[in-house]
């Protein structure tokens, strides 16, 4: 491997986009089974390899092109992007996950605690309540 610090950046750029493909494709399980330690922990993994990610973007900005090891450099741009773009998919995918888990546990919630039918908690009937009154005495 050349020991170029563009190159350098680039290589562990890519390594770390492969890790958290990996790790995005984990959390759609960890989703699936609403594991929220598991998805903690993933999201913490997030966080740490946004900041190494930012940090990597920063070295390779600095640095100028170095003739014939331009070929080199665009095929790990190339890499990179597919990954970039894997991920984005696989967040995609993830966020759709999310949100049908939300509703399930929105209604497993409702289901425990149904909305009050006569008086709401200030002594309110709600709106739209039918009333019937008895004629027993």
């Amino acid at each position: 491997m050349s020991t170029h610090p563009a190159l350098q950046a680039a290589c562990a750029l890519r390594e770390g986009l492969e890790q958290e493909l990996q790790r995005a494709r984990s959390q759609s399980e960890a989703l699936k089974s609403m594991d929220s330690a598991r998805l903690l922990e993933l999201a913490q993994g997030r966080e740490q390899f946004v900041a190494v990610g930012r940090r990597l973007e920063q070295q390779l900005a600095g640095h100028s092109p170095v003739p014939g090891q331009d070929a080199d450099l665009d095929a790990e741009f190339a890499t990179i992007r597919t990954l970039a773009r894997d991920i984005k998919g696989v967040d995609d995918l993830n966020r759709q996950i999310a949100g049908a888990s939300h509703q399930v546990v929105t209604a497993w919630l409702g289901a425990l605690r149904p909305p009050a039918r006569g008086y709401d908690r200030h002594g309110a009937r709600p709106q739209g309540a039918l009333s019937t009154v008895s004629t027993r005495f």
